[in-house]
């Protein structure tokens, strides 16, 4: 697992506790549906671990731009 920086840290926490409280308010029979907390959960521990970088079209555009004689 690679080194987060505090960003990603923070978002990821964010996530576990969102899908913490879905799980446990499912299993406890809460009265609020649990859906939307568990996906923006599972979401946020996810991009978490994507690249932090500026601009992600950049090796598209020079791909196209190597693509044409």
């Amino acid at each position: 697992m690679k080194k987060l920086n505090k960003t990603q840290k923070f978002i990821f926490i964010i996530g576990v506790l969102l899908t913490t409280f879905a799980l446990l308010g499912k299993w406890n029979n809460w009265d609020i549906d649990f859906f939307p907390f568990f996906y923006t959960g599972s979401t946020f521990m996810w991009i978490a671990f994507l690249k932090p970088e500026k601009s992600c079209c950049t090796d598209l555009k020079k791909k196209r731009i190597d693509a044409n004689p």
